[in-house]
């Protein structure tokens, strides 16, 4: 198919959302500097991944074809961001779930949210009905998710995403290879169990998402409203991204960006500000309460949280 665009997370309700792009060859941007490059302003560039090494995106960035490039950005405009890399977009107009449980329950309450056709597929009768009462916007099938007839009332033949998330691993892997023999656009496999990753998204899952992972913790989640929450492990551990809330003790408030002395290799790749999303530009400053996404590595995290916090 054609390369296209991957929609990782959305943040703070769905008011901002990451994706990771490919850099294809005839792209306008390929062999650019990102500082070259007439960005949307409501899209900011947050790491380039090329061959693997996860870097912080900066003005001297060159986004070379076969790159992944990870923006940040309005999830209304998402169009804007792939025309730029000359990318077809990736419209998610219908996703299966199989397996009710509290992430099942959250993905698919944003889901609906943004305006998808939710069908979730559960094989304990008693789930399913819990599963009904408490989503109304989402056809609830009681079976196997692994049943033809099953798949075939689900709409399989139409779906985007089919996410597995019952408690079973291997049920799980199998469940998304089904999926994918269906043709199924994009399959994600929930497991426990770290060192299947490679392994299986080698037999063609596209993810692999640990249930304590951000990803599933609320695969679309709220912005959580503690000081301080370090939350998903950026491409195998290299990035990190940290969300944090601005409070009223900061030294960072009010100081334009361009001079805040930020650890090296970080990023402020978003603020939300009473629930609207803001990407940030030299000239802006921090506010008390402003929710930030930052994205920084490993080494310079502790840096990170003794800049922002109190």
């Amino acid at each position: 198919g054609n390369p296209s665009s991957d929609e990782i997370e959305f943040f703070a309700n769905g008011k901002a959302e990451m994706l990771k792009l490919d850099v294809i060859e005839d792209a306008s941007v390929a062999n650019k500097k990102l500082r070259d490059i007439e960005i949307p302003s409501s899209w900011l560039f947050v790491a380039v991944i090329s061959k693997g090494q996860f870097s912080i995106a900066t003005g001297d960035s060159v986004l070379r074809p076969g790159d992944h490039a990870l923006v940040i950005g309005d999830p209304q405009k998402d169009r804007q961001i792939e025309e730029l890399l000359g990318l077809e977009p990736f419209k998610v107009r219908r996703v299966i779930l199989v397996g009710f449980n509290e992430i099942s329950l959250n993905i698919a309450h944003n889901l609906v949210k943004r305006k998808i056709d939710v069908r979730l597929i559960e094989e304990d009768p008693d789930k399913a009905e819990e599963a009904a009462a408490k989503l109304d916007d989402v056809l609830v099938l009681h079976g196997e998710g692994t049943n033809e007839d099953m798949l075939q009332q689900a709409g399989i033949d139409q779906t985007d995403y089919f996410i597995a998330l019952t408690d079973d691993d291997e049920n799980n892997v199998l469940l998304s290879l089904l999926a994918k023999e269906k043709n199924v656009k994009r399959a994600i496999a929930m497991t426990q169990k770290p060192h299947y990753k490679p392994l299986i998204e080698k037999v063609g899952i596209d993810s692999v998402v640990n249930p304590r992972s951000a990803m599933v913790d609320d695969i679309i989640r709220c912005i959580h409203h503690d000081e301080l929450s370090v939350v998903n492990i950026l491409e195998g551990g290299k990035g990190r991204m940290v969300e944090l809330t601005i409070k009223e003790k900061s030294k960072t408030i009010g100081v334009p960006f361009r001079k805040l002395k930020l650890p090296r290799q970080t990023l402020i790749g978003a603020i939300i500000r009473k629930n609207e999303l803001i990407i940030p530009r030299g000239e802006d400053s921090l506010q008390v309460e402003d929710h930030i996404i930052v994205f920084t590595t490993r080494s310079a995290l502790s840096e990170v949280q003794k800049l922002f916090t109190v």
